[in-house]
């Protein structure tokens, strides 16, 4: 296997009996710390990783896939390098459940803005590999798709002035996936712009805990 990713690490209160494990994944230009501040807000009985992109654009700064601002929807993304994240990501998730003795059938992603456009697409590649997905301020970028079951839970949010990813391209991707009343797939939108606001993560901390084992 290659090289797996930095991360960092917050382990159940049960540790190191076998638990079930909520993965971070940062969004461009950010670092692992930045959602590792939600470990404070999630189930404890739960290991917490946060991992960090392999792009070092800037100091204290990664990307998962270089991205052009200039470019439309079609051409916005290095899907080349998002597809060799994605591997990278699913390797290393395998990796650290062996390590740390996790529940391998209760895995679940938070994602925010590229690192939900990367969890939607794992849970889509690897059926049954994540269990459930958080998926913040992203799309479902369908070229980086090559399954289309649903074999996961998913919440999803958007904030409705967001200047970085337009709301339409949340709505127009994730809603084709989204049956209308179906509460293993949410959907919601936020009168924010490309951030998390009180209510976005009230209303997901409450799913995970109406989704949960325990």
């Amino acid at each position: 296997m290659s090289e797996i990713l930095n991360y960092k690490i917050q382990k159940g209160d049960k540790y190191p009996n076998k638990s079930g494990a909520i993965f971070l994944i940062h969004g461009y230009g950010s670092n692992s710390e930045d959602l590792f501040s939600f470990k404070t807000y999630l189930p404890k009985n739960l290991t917490i990783i946060s991992l960090e992109a392999p792009i070092e654009i800037g100091k204290e700064s990664f990307a998962w896939y270089s991205i052009n601002y200039n470019q439309n929807f079609e051409k916005w993304s290095n899907n080349i390098e998002a597809i060799k994240s994605i591997k990278k990501i699913y390797e290393t998730i395998n990796f650290l459940i062996n390590k740390y003795n996790l529940n391998n059938h209760d895995v679940t992603l938070i994602g925010f803005s590229q690192g939900a456009i990367l969890s939607w697409a794992i849970g889509f590649n690897y059926p049954k590999f994540i269990r459930r997905i958080i998926a913040l301020s992203g799309y479902i970028n369908e070229e980086l798709i090559t399954k289309n079951d649903i074999t996961f839970k998913a919440f999803s949010s958007h904030g409705t002035v967001d200047p970085i990813i337009p709301v339409d391209w949340s709505r127009n991707t994730i809603k084709k996936h989204i049956k209308k009343d179906c509460e293993d797939l949410i959907y919601n939108e936020y009168n924010v712009g490309h951030t998390l606001c009180e209510n976005n993560l009230i209303d997901f901390l409450n799913w995970i805990n109406k989704t949960s084992f325990n």
